[in-house]
């Protein structure tokens, strides 16, 4: 008999936390900050990650309460400037992504849940 409870207690799905939206805007700002081998490209300008995140909160707190959810986050503050000239993300490899599709996947990894767009700029 205990064998079955023992099993039927591992074999229970497994549910992650529930992270909020704020919670998964601040992980993928640290996160950017963390991927110290990584270069941000803005404007034609490099910048490290550590610049990169700065910016991107400086962004954030001038958008205000507009901005609520992770993907609003990507769409609005992330992928480009104001004007809409796209940020990338640099490999040290050269290989060169735009930033949305980075933090898409960012997210993803740290969330394990699939994100999608929502807005067209």
């Amino acid at each position: 008999m205990s064998l079955v409870l023992t099993l039927s207690v591992c074999m229970a799905p497994v549910r992650a936390a529930v992270i909020s939206e704020q919670q998964k805007i601040d992980a993928l700002l640290n996160d950017v900050e963390g991927h110290r081998e990584l270069k941000f490209i803005r404007l034609g300008s490099i910048h490290s990650s550590r610049e990169a995140a700065q910016m991107l909160r400086t962004k954030l707190r001038f958008a205000g309460g507009r901005v609520k959810t992770a993907d609003q986050f990507i769409e609005y503050i992330a992928s480009a400037t104001q004007s809409g000239h796209t940020y990338y993300v640099l490999y040290p490899d050269g290989r060169r992504i735009p930033s949305g599709q980075f933090l898409r996947s960012e997210l993803k990894r740290l969330t394990g849940t699939p994100i999608a767009t929502s807005a067209k700029r």
